[in-house]
C-alpha cells in the first residue's frame, strides 16, 4: 500500500475537504445528521459516522454495500 500524504498543501487535500463539505451539505439539506451532530463515542455517533462515510464513498463512485472483491469468505469488512 502506498504512503498517502496528509499534507494540507497537497492538492488532494483540497479535493478531499471539498468532497467532505459537499457530503455534509447534502446530508443537512436532506434532514440527515452529520457526525458532529451527535455525542462523540455513543452508538448513535458511530451509526451516523458510518452512514456519512458510506455517502462519501458513493460520492467517489463506490458502492459501500457491495461485497469486497478481495474477500474470499464472502463476509465483507463487517463480517
Amino acid at each position: 500500500m502506498e504512503n498517502i500524504s496528509l499534507d494540507p498543501n497537497d492538492p488532494m487535500w483540497s479535493l478531499a475537504r471539498s468532497m467532505e463539505n459537499t457530503v455534509r451539505t447534502i446530508r443537512k439539506a436532506r434532514g440527515l445528521r452529520n457526525p458532529e451532530d451527535c455525542v462523540q463515542g455513543t452508538p448513535d455517533h458511530e451509526d451516523v459516522t458510518v452512514e456519512f462515510l458510506k455517502d462519501l464513498m458513493r460520492m467517489m463512485g463506490d458502492d459501500p454495500d457491495a461485497p469486497d472483491e478481495d474477500d474470499e469468505l464472502g463476509v465483507d469488512a463487517a463480517g
